[in-house]
């Protein structure tokens, strides 16, 4: 059950296709030193093209992963943000950031069981399946951008892939040398 996690996930600098290389890039800036609030904003506007707001949203979600805390107008990066400053193996960024996005927000999870339950699905059958998460009825034009946003933060964290308009669990582009209706088979047992 996701009692306590929170729903809304805002916009983020970059997209959340790039989540990872844009948490990646924010987080070595702010381990130069630490910056001033306005300092990140800037850098994010320069970085990625985006107004305040978004800018804002950016370091609002980072604060929400536990990543960077602020002190009076100082950003600086909290313990899991030096961890994932000192992370020297690249397959351990996707992990990483997938435990902290799933013990932070609602629904992360439940996508992957949808898809390992169900799968292969489009993103509107995903949305019907949701259903109710945390209470929430996620049926709304609202919920329907959040799951959406979630199915492209598990793409970039390689828990799940699309395939035409189909979303499936990632570990099966792992098994090359089978047909792909062989992977389908396989990982969901028809």
């Amino acid at each position: 059950m996701d009692e306590g996690k929170l729903i809304f996930i805002q916009e983020f600098p970059g997209g959340w296709l790039n989540f990872k290389k844009s948490v990646h890039n924010c987080l070595m800036y702010v381990s130069t030193g630490d910056k001033i609030d306005t300092e990140l904003k800037k850098w994010f506007g320069g970085k990625f093209g985006v107004h305040d707001k978004t800018s804002e949203d950016g370091i609002t979600i980072l604060k929400k992963l536990s990543l960077i805390e602020r002190k009076d107008t100082r950003i600086q990066l909290t313990p899991k943000g030096l961890e994932w400053v000192n992370l020297t193996d690249n397959n351990k960024y996707d992990q990483f950031l997938f435990e902290i996005l799933n013990s932070t927000y609602a629904g992360i999870s439940e996508i992957l069981d949808i898809l390992k339950k169900n799968g292969p699905l489009e993103l509107k059958e995903i949305m019907k399946q949701s259903g109710t998460i945390s209470g929430k009825d996620w049926k709304t034009n609202t919920q329907n951008t959040q799951i959406r946003r979630r199915t492209q933060l598990l793409i970039n964290l390689r828990k799940i892939e699309r395939h035409g308009y189909k979303y499936i669990l990632y570990r099966l582009q792992k098994q090359r040398s089978k047909t792909f209706a062989e992977k389908l088979r396989d990982l969901y047992k028809i």
